[in-house]
């Protein structure tokens, strides 16, 4: 299932350059923008997990952020890195 982004999400995504903060309401897709930009950075920009920081509020909210990004590895053909995300720091 692939989700439409809105023009703010999509350009949270496409700007990897740099550290990044995004803050919004429940329920408005902070966990599928930063999902994206963490896979994007891994395939399309050749960074390992291990040079990845992705810090939560929360340990839910980290835990679902970890599956997300594994399962869209999975789906995208990155398989190779999703045992290296044992090495990336998501965390709260």
């Amino acid at each position: 299932m692939t989700v439409q982004l809105s023009d703010a999400q999509a350009q949270a995504v496409e700007q990897r350059c740099g550290s990044m903060l995004v803050s919004a309401n429940a329920g408005s897709g902070k966990t599928t923008v930063l999902a994206d930009r963490y896979v994007r950075s891994i395939l399309e920009d050749g960074l390992t997990p291990g040079r990845i920081l992705a810090i939560s509020f929360t340990d839910k909210a980290a835990g679902e952020l970890r599956q997300r990004v594994r399962r869209q590895l999975m789906r995208e053909g990155g398989r190779e890195h999703v045992r290296t995300l044992e090495n990336g720091w998501i965390s709260t």
